[in-house]
C-alpha cells in the first residue's frame, strides 16, 4: 500500500489531522497509546468503504456513495464500538475525514481523494456514511459532492491531460488492431503495415516517455478491448482538431466565424448563415454577436472557449451525483430550450410542461408582450451559445456528410437536440477515471494481525468464527485453488514458510492438515526431511505458534494472489518490451500489531529479512506496529547493504519510520503528533526518535556503570 494518507477527527487525531506517507514497508512505532492502531484502524474502514464501491463497479451497478457505510460490525474494527466512539472528543464537526491518494495511469499524476464520514439520524448501529467527497490533483479541485451544499465538476483542471490521453489510447489500440490484422493476414499487406507502424511509433516518440510509459500500462491492464473514441464511436478526427485548437467542440460554423473581423461578423452572418432562418435563430444569432464584438476577446473562436471553459466548471445540487451506468458523474447534457421555445416563432405556439406522471405534456397558448420581454433579455449562457451555433451549423452545413457524423441528432417531442461526439466522449473519459481512482490497486486486498492472534492449541476447529480460524480455511481453499489452477505463477506449495522455517532455524518444514473427521486443523512443525510425523506447534511456545501465523498469512496471500491484470493485444508488447507470459503478482497489504512479541532478539531482526523478501519477491507490502528496537535496526542494514549482492535488496524510499508520539508531548510543539522518519541510502534515519526508544539501553548502561 503506497498512498499519502491524512486522518482528522479520528480518536486520538484532532480537527487539524494528521498526514503520513505510507510506504511499501511501512513501521509505526511510538509510546503506548499514542494512535499507532488509530492509523491501522482507519485504513482498514477506508478499505472496507471502498470495497463496496469496487463491488458495484466489477457488477455493473450504480454507484450509489450516499448509501453506502463505514461499518464498525466487522472485524477487527468491530472493537471501536460506534461511530460516535470514535470522532475526536474535541470536535465541533462531528465528522471523520479520510484522505488518500492513487497514482492515475490515465492523468500520469497523483489525485487526491478526500472523504468525510458523518453518522445519521435513525441509525441504531450509527455507522458512518458518506457526507462530502472531493477529487483533486495539484492543480486543483476537479469534482466534489457535498450533501449540504451540492455538487460541482471543473474538468478544465485535467483538460490537457485527458486530450493526450484519449488521443493515444486511441492510437495505440488502433496499432494493436494492426497488429492483429497483420498476424492473420486478415487483409493489412505488409507495406501498408510498415506505413502505419512506423507513423504510430513517431507519434509516439513525440509524447513525454513517463506519459507514455503511464499510458501503454493503462492499456495493458484495463479489461476493456477498445479506445473510449472506439467505444463511442467518435471520428478521431474531433480530438486531432481538440488537441489542436485547444477546444471541446469542433464546430465548422464556429470555425468559419473565428474568421471574420469584429466589423464584417454581422455581415457575414446576415448574408451566409442566417438566409431564410426563422426569426427566433436570427434574434439570438444577433444577441450573441454584439456580446462578442463588445467583448475584450479578439476572434470568435476565443470568445467560443471562454464560454466553454465555462461549461466546463458546472455546479449542481444533486449528492451524489449517479447515473444508471457505473459513474459517479457524468458531463452534463447541454440544455438546448432557447430557440425551441422561441415566442417569435409561429412554428412554436405550444408550451411543455411536466405532469403528475412525470411525462411532458404540451398546452397551445399565445405569446404575450411579457414572455417576448423575458426571452429577449435572458441572459446568455454556453447552452444558449451552443444551441444556436449547432442550429447555425445544421442549416449552413446541411449538405455535408461529415456534418452528420460528427454530432448526433436527437429526435425528441417536438424539437432537434444536437449532441456533440465530444460530451460521450469526456463522460466516459470522466467514468473510466473516477473507477481508476476510487479503486486503488491496494482496494480490497488489505489484512490484519492481532498481536494474540492464536492460542496454542492441539486442535483447531474450523467451524469456529475467530481470526485465524478463518484464515485457515482461506488457506485450505487457496492452496486447492492453487493446486488446481494452470497459471504461469510457478510458486511451489509452502516454499516461502518452508525456507523461513529453516532460516529461523526452528525446523525443516511446517505442515497443516485438517484430522481425519474434518472436525479441525493441526499444524506440525517439523525438525528434519526425515521426520514425517513432526511436533504439534502448540508444542512449541507461543512465540513460534505467533511466527507461524504470520507465515501462514504470508503464504496465503501468495497463493490467493490472482496476478495483475493484463490484456494481451497484440504488439503491446512490441512497444516497450513488457513481457506478459510472466506472472506479475497484484499488490496486497498486510497490517501486523507486534510481530515481536515472544521473539529472541536475533527472530525480531529476521523479521525485516523475511518483511523485505515478501515485499520485493511477491508484491506483499507491510504495516507494521512495533516496539522492537532489533527490527528497526535490522531495516537499516538492509537499506545500507543494497548493493553488496543481497538476494532481495530495498531501496532507501521503499521502506519509512512513523514515529507516533502522544497528544501530550504534542501539546508542547517540541515534536508533532506523528513524526516521519526516512531511511537514508547509507541505512542512517534522517531524523532522531523521541525520548526513551534508541537512548533508553544507553541510559541504562550509564547507570550501571
Amino acid at each position: 500500500m503506497k498512498t499519502n494518507l491524512t486522518i482528522k477527527n479520528f480518536r486520538v487525531f484532532d480537527e487539524n489531522g494528521v498526514s503520513v506517507e505510507l510506504n511499501p514497508i511501512t513501521i509505526l512505532t511510538g509510546c503506548n497509546s499514542s494512535g499507532k492502531s488509530s492509523i491501522v484502524k482507519a485504513i482498514l474502514l477506508l478499505d472496507e468503504y471502498l470495497k463496496q464501491i469496487q463491488k458495484a463497479i466489477v457488477n455493473g451497478d450504480k454507484i450509489e456513495l450516499n448509501k453506502y457505510k463505514i461499518d464498525f460490525t466487522k472485524y477487527p474494527v468491530n472493537t471501536l464500538g460506534r461511530f460516535d466512539r470514535v470522532v475526536h472528543d474535541g470536535s465541533s464537526s462531528k465528522a471523520v475525514t479520510i484522505e488518500y491518494t492513487t497514482y492515475s495511469l490515465m492523468l500520469s499524476k497523483e489525485v487526491n481523494v478526500k472523504l468525510v464520514f458523518k453518522s445519521v439520524e435513525n441509525d441504531d448501529l450509527n455507522n458512518g456514511y458518506l457526507a462530502s467527497i472531493t477529487f483533486s490533483t495539484e492543480d486543483g479541485i476537479f469534482y466534489s459532492s457535498d450533501k449540504q451544499e451540492g455538487s460541482w465538476y471543473d474538468m478544465n483542471i485535467i483538460k490537457n491531460a485527458w486530450i493526450d490521453f484519449l488521443q493515444a489510447e486511441y492510437v495505440i489500440h488502433n496499432f494493436c488492431g494492426l497488429e492483429s490484422q497483420y498476424e492473420f493476414h486478415g487483409g493489412v499487406s505488409e507495406s501498408e503495415y510498415n506505413n502505419q507502424r512506423d507513423i504510430m511509433i513517431d507519434y509516439l516518440k513525440g509524447l513525454d516517455r513517463s506519459r507514455i510509459k503511464d499510458i501503454l500500462k493503462y492499456v495493458r491492464y484495463s479489461s476493456v478491448q477498445a479506445s473510449i473514441m472506439d467505444r463511442c464511436k467518435a471520428d478521431p478526427k474531433i480530438i486531432e482538431w481538440t488537441k489542436e485548437h485547444d477546444s471541446l467542440f469542433m464546430i465548422p460554423v464556429v470555425e468559419q466565424l473565428d474568421k471574420m473581423s469584429k466589423a464584417d461578423i454581422k455581415t457575414f452572418a446576415e448574408k451566409e448563415l442566417l438566409a431564410d432562418a426563422s426569426k427566433g435563430l436570427v434574434f439570438a444569432t444577433n444577441k450573441i454577436l454584439d456580446d462578442f464584438i463588445v467583448s475584450d476577446c479578439r476572434t470568435f473562436g476565443e470568445y467560443f472557449k471562454i464560454w466553454e471553459i465555462k461549461f466546463l466548471h458546472r455546479e449542481y445540487d444533486k449528492f451524489p451525483r449517479t447515473e444508471k451506468s457505473p459513474c459517479i458523474f457524468k458531463i452534463d447534457r447541454i440544455k438546448q430550450d432557447y430557440l425551441i421555445f422561441s415566442p417569435l416563432d409561429s412554428t412554436t405556439l405550444f408550451s411543455f410542461s411536466v405532469g403528475e406522471d412525470g411525462l411532458l405534456e404540451s398546452a397551445d397558448k399565445g405569446r404575450d408582450s411579457k414572455e417576448l420581454e423575458e426571452w429577449e433579455n435572458r441572459p446568455i449562457t454556453f447552452d444558449m451559445l451552443y444551441e444556436v451555433m449547432m442550429e447555425l451549423n445544421a442549416k449552413t452545413n446541411s449538405g455535408d456528410k461529415t456534418n452528420l457524423y460528427y454530432y448526433q441528432h436527437e429526435l425528441f417531442p417536438g424539437w432537434m437536440n444536437y449532441s456533440h461526439k465530444m460530451l460521450d466522449v469526456v463522460s466516459a473519459f470522466a467514468s473510466d477515471l473516477l473507477k481508476e481512482v476510487v479503486c486503488p490497486d491496494w482496494c480490497g486486498n488489505i489484512e490484519y494481525v492481532s498481536s494474540s492472534r492464536v492460542k496454542a492449541r492441539r486442535l483447531y476447529p474450523l467451524e469456529a468464527n475467530d481470526d485465524f480460524e478463518e484464515l485457515l480455511k482461506k488457506y485450505f481453499e487457496e492452496k486447492r485453488k492453487h493446486i488446481n489452477r494452470e497459471t504461469n505463477k510457478k510458486y511451489e506449495m509452502s516454499d516461502f514458510v518452508n525456507s523461513w522455517i529453516r532460516k529461523f532455524e526452528i525446523g525443516d518444514s511446517l505442515s497443516i492438515h485438517t484430522d481425519e473427521e474434518g472436525l479441525g486443523a493441526q499444524i506440525r512443525l517439523h525438525k528434519s526431511s526425515e521426520d514425517k510425523k513432526g511436533r504439534l506447534l502448540a508444542d512449541e511456545g507461543y512465540g513460534i505458534t505467533q511466527l507461524a501465523s504470520i507465515l501462514i498469512q504470508i503464504e496465503t496471500a501468495i497463493l490467493s494472489a490472482k496476478g495483475i491484470k493484463t490484456n494481451n493485444s497484440y504488439g503491446l508488447s512490441l512497444l516497450d518490451g513488457f513481457k506478459t507470459d510472466e506472472f506479475h503478482y497484484e499488490n496486497k497489504t498486510i497490517t501486523i500489531e507486534e510481530p515481536e512479541i515472544h521473539l529472541h532478539p536475533k527472530f525480531q531482526s529476521l523479521l525485516a529479512d523475511m518483511f523485505v523478501e515478501a515485499c520485493q519477491k511477491y508484491n506483499i507490502h507491510f504495516i507494521v506496529e512495533t516496539h522492537s528496537e532489533y527490527l528497526i535496526r535490522k531495516m537499516q542494514v538492509l537499506v545500507a547493504n543494497k548493493d553488496n549482492e543481497l538476494e532481495y535488496p530495498i531501496n532507501s524510499n521503499e521502506a519509512t519510520i512513523l514515529y507516533i508520539n502522544t497528544p501530550k508531548s504534542e501539546s508542547n510543539h517540541s515534536e508533532p503528533q506523528v513524526k516521519q522518519i526516512n531511511f537514508c541510502e547509507d541505512g542512517y534515519l534522517d531524523s532522531t526518535f523521541g525520548s526513551g526508544f534508541f537512548d533508553e539501553a544507553t541510559k541504562l548502561s550509564r547507570i550501571l556503570l
